[in-house]
């Protein structure tokens, strides 16, 4: 269903930005510390951002599957009702 197609896209979007990001980080050395520490706050707050939209897609997500759940219960208990059950 369409609610996967957009998980999987927000996924692979975010996830491997935040793999490269981290990657990244994890190669750094040679810095002056005030460099180190900018580049450590800045990463941490970026995130920190990233965990809140992972949170929000997945709040997201779960509501969009509610809403088809319902619209299939509706569905099957009208056909039932049609049908005398």
């Amino acid at each position: 269903p369409e609610v996967l197609k957009s998980g999987s896209r927000f996924l692979t979007r975010y996830l491997e930005a935040a793999g490269n990001i981290l990657e990244q980080f994890g190669k750094l050395n040679g810095l002056t510390p005030n460099a180190q520490e900018r580049i450590a706050r800045n990463t941490g707050d970026l995130l920190a951002r990233l965990a809140e939209a992972f949170k929000a897609e997945r709040e997201s997500l779960s509501a969009q599957g509610v809403m088809l759940l319902a619209a299939d219960l509706s569905v099957l208990d009208k056909l039932l009702k049609m049908e005398g059950h």
